[in-house]
């Protein structure tokens, strides 16, 4: 159901990054226009438990065996505050996003938490191509 390519690669960014306006951006591999996914914190994002929803559980599925995302570990204290799906301690959230040139759409996969007092993050797992 994903492409195999993952088209933004992945990373780290301090919240600052997008406070003073920072995009993530790739490119379609169909037609070459511009896919951008602003974030805007603690606002953008969907927890990845939603995609079962439009998708069924295979798209989630997929995003575990790919990796992409973790289940959370019922024991660790740490994660008790989390939903099921997490990246590392912060809950897995995902944006779909249409291609203005030619309607493809993408999934893209994210979390944003204050990991440690004035230490907040968006860790950025990477946009992928939804094969329908």
């Amino acid at each position: 159901m994903l492409s195999n390519q993952n088209l933004a690669g992945y990373a780290t960014f301090s919240f600052d990054y997008f406070l003073n306006g920072g995009i993530i951006s790739c490119t379609c591999p169909d037609c070459g226009s511009d896919i951008r996914l602003p974030i805007r914190i603690y606002q953008s994002g969907k927890l990845v438990e939603g995609l079962a929803d439009v998708y069924g559980p295979q798209l989630i599925d997929e995003l575990v065996e790919k990796r992409i995302v973790n289940i959370k570990d019922e024991t660790s204290s740490v994660h008790s505050n989390l939903r099921k799906y997490i990246l590392w301690n912060m809950d897995a959230r995902y944006e779909l996003i249409s291609c203005k040139g030619c309607n493809n759409l993408f999934l893209s996969v994210f979390g944003m938490a204050e990991l440690q007092p004035g230490r907040e993050e968006v860790q950025f797992k990477g946009i992928w191509k939804i094969i329908r």
